[in-house]
């Protein structure tokens, strides 16, 4: 699946989408005949946001999926993996077999997929249920984004990892239901190539700057980051460096010594030629690991399955490395959740069929997880009991995850992260000093997010 958040894929990401037909159908019993995907994060780039949250609609009066003849639409963004339309559809179908008053449409939605929802929500024939990475403040603002905190009961909030709710939480209230889990900023090692250079797998990002350094020999770079050089990944950094991006919502975080530390070192590994740039594909496809263009890569845990494939047991994995004395390593815990349009006229059943799908059906939540890409299921029992999660690697992941995730505030992104990607791309490519480019960004950020509050 695709994800990035790039990732910011929220980068902040810089998702990609294969370039696929467009597909509007009605479930009609159409089967999978998919094989696991070898590419590909889950989440295409965060929309950017703006306005300040309101109410989402009210769902009184509105009955739920018995009765009357009711129409769904559900938007996906475009999956890059084998057989995920396949499922969906197949999904909607085992749904209006069990509520034959209900028709679900699937719509694959190719290109900007967040810029084609927003204009869609703007209409009246916006979709019912769409995908999301976060709670947009501004769809939320415009009541297009329905309040489901109603569906997370105690009992349902304690089957999840509580940190699947940050992204879509505004103001106390969740306006997303998450289904897939993405690891970000996994970094994958060859041993080979790091036993020939007589190093370890690094405990810390100084010495994963040195290491980088010496395994750069002929054609061969230390890391990839991505072809940017790393400045779509450097609010990784700023956590590694035990930062934030932005503290309880409100307050602009980034400017620290110990992260403009972190991105220096970054920048530095840049300017001496440590750093693979032009590489065939992008930072979330594992081309340059594989072909040992590069010794490292920032990537994900959708890769695994392919990196596995191309290497055996030539890799291990880790998190970004802590950056100074007060950091910890660091991987984004980034997803895609299931939101529904507060003006649709079927609120009530468009929410009892995501909670039926990605709630009650445990056996479509591991399917569309792990039988086409590989992501984590939410929640967490089935994090456990999913055989592909108990060992190796993959096990590996879950608990790198575990100890070293974070989430984002929704508030970081769109003209709110600008001001910071454009500071650390002064300092990447042109070896600016990092403490003075954040300290001018900061101020510029502050003012976006609290526009954006409405402050």
């Amino acid at each position: 699946m695709s994800i990035e958040r790039g990732i910011r894929g929220r980068t902040r990401w810089s998702r990609r989408l294969l370039p696929l037909v467009a597909v509007a159908v009605v479930a009609t019993g159409c089967g999978s005949s998919a094989a696991p995907a070898t590419t590909g994060p889950a989440a295409a780039s965060q929309p950017a946001t703006a306005g300040a949250s309101a109410p989402a609609a009210s769902t009184t009066g509105q009955a739920a999926c018995g009765g009357e003849q009711v129409s769904l639409t559900e938007w996906y963004h475009q999956y890059g993996e084998e057989g995920t339309r396949e499922a969906a559809l197949r999904y909607a179908e085992e749904f209006t077999k069990a509520n034959p008053n209900v028709q679900v449409k699937v719509e694959w939605v190719p290109g900007d997929y967040f810029q084609k929802v927003r204009a869609a929500l703007l209409t009246e024939s916006g979709p019912d249920i769409f995908e999301t990475t976060l709670a947009d403040p501004a769809l939320v603002a415009a009541g297009s984004m329905a309040d489901l905190t109603d569906i997370f009961t105690p009992e349902v909030r304690a089957e999840f990892d509580p940190r699947s709710f940050t992204a879509y939480t505004i103001d106390n209230k969740i306006y997303g239901l998450p289904f897939i889990i993405d690891v970000v900023g996994l970094m994958y090692y060859r041993k080979s190539m790091l036993d020939a250079a007589g190093l370890s797998v690094p405990k810390t990002w100084e010495d994963f700057a040195v290491a980088a350094k010496k395994l750069t020999s002929g054609s061969a770079k230390g890391v990839f980051f991505g072809n940017d050089g790393g400045i779509s990944q450097a609010y990784t950094l700023v956590h590694a460096a035990g930062g934030e991006m932005v503290k309880d919502d409100k307050t602009v975080a980034y400017n620290t010594p110990e992260a403009a530390a972190a991105i220096t070192t970054l920048g530095a590994m840049n300017q001496e030629g440590s750093v693979l740039l032009g590489s065939p594909t992008e930072w979330y496809d594992p081309t340059a690991l594989n072909n040992g263009f590069a010794a490292m890569q920032f990537g994900g845990l959708w890769m695994m399955p392919a990196v596995k494939k191309a290497l055996a047991d030539d890799f291990v994995i880790g998190p970004v490395p802590a950056s100074g004395a007060g950091g910890k390593g660091a991987v984004a815990l980034s997803q895609w959740g299931a939101a529904v349009n507060g003006k649709s006229k079927n609120i009530a059943c468009a929410k009892e069929y995501i909670t039926w799908k990605w709630l009650k059906n445990d056996a479509i939540q591991t399917d569309f997880n792990l039988s086409y890409g590989f992501h984590l299921p939410p929640r967490l029992a089935l994090q456990k009991s999913a055989e592909a999660l108990q060992s190796g690697p993959a096990a590996d992941a879950v608990k790198i995850l575990a100890d070293n995730g974070f989430v984002d505030s929704v508030y970081f992104s769109g003209a709110v992260s600008t001001p910071f990607q454009d500071a650390v791309a002064g300092i990447v490519k042109e070896g600016k000093d990092a403490a003075a480019e954040l300290g001018k960004a900061a101020p510029i950020s502050q003012k976006e997010l609290d526009a954006l509050r409405g402050s």
